[in-house]
């Protein structure tokens, strides 16, 4: 219960920041008027920023620099299989919407192999973001995220095959009626990375300070 409130302060911070910057980006920098494209980039937009959330981005107002390293796959499975078991699944599931996200932003990347390098390609950023934390750096991570954005990829095929709206072709460029989605997608990165770096910390904090001092607070407790 605790960690779900955690997340929904989180998600609330996010939003509060995000939205606004979505608007300024589609509607101001790339002069898209489309609101379904509004709802899609900023679902991917507060999708990003809880994952920086989940995996414990460092904050810039209390950076440390503590690295801890696993190189060795599968090593924590012998010394505790249960908890192994539900590090893997949550990693699983945190980056299957990756693999719905990516594919139907951008043709290009509606192939396997350019989904599990898109994986591998954001999980190593923030493992590697990670010896600014008190977390571990491990591989076990790249693998079980790279896996989930796979997963997410033929779970968004499959269901979209039988709905007759996917293609599975992948394109070096994209679509002409959207030339915007790249650069956008780059853009919207930049501002959910430096929200989780700069503002979303300080947001949740005092979001904090209200729920502490709210009767929701003795509920989870």
């Amino acid at each position: 219960m605790f960690r779900m409130l955690s997340l929904a302060v989180d998600l609330f911070a996010a939003l509060a920041v995000l939205l606004p910057a979505v608007l300024l980006i589609q509607y101001g920098l790339f002069g898209q008027r489309s609101k379904k494209r509004l709802v899609f980039f900023t679902a991917f937009a507060v999708y990003l920023s809880l994952v920086f959330s989940v995996t414990g981005l460092p904050s810039a107002a209390s950076p440390v620099f503590d690295p801890s390293f696993n190189w060795i796959p599968l090593l924590d499975i012998r010394n505790a299989p249960l908890s192994y078991l539900k590090n893997t699944i949550l990693n699983i599931l945190l980056f299957m919407p990756l693999g719905f996200f990516l594919p139907a932003m951008d043709p290009a990347c509606r192939s396997p192999r350019r989904i599990l390098l898109a994986g591998l390609g954001l999980s190593l950023f923030i493992e590697v973001l990670q010896i600014f934390t008190y977390r571990l750096t491990d591989v076990d991570d790249l693998l079980t995220n790279a896996l989930g954005a796979f997963l997410g990829y033929a779970l968004t095929v499959r269901l979209s095959k039988k709905m007759g709206t996917f293609s599975t072709a992948p394109s070096v460029r994209p679509t002409t009626n959207m030339p915007f989605v790249r650069p956008m997608a780059a853009v919207l990165f930049a501002a959910v990375l430096l929200n989780s770096f700069f503002v979303q910390p300080a947001l949740s904090g005092f979001l904090w300070e209200l729920v502490l001092e709210s009767p929701l607070w003795e509920a989870v407790r």
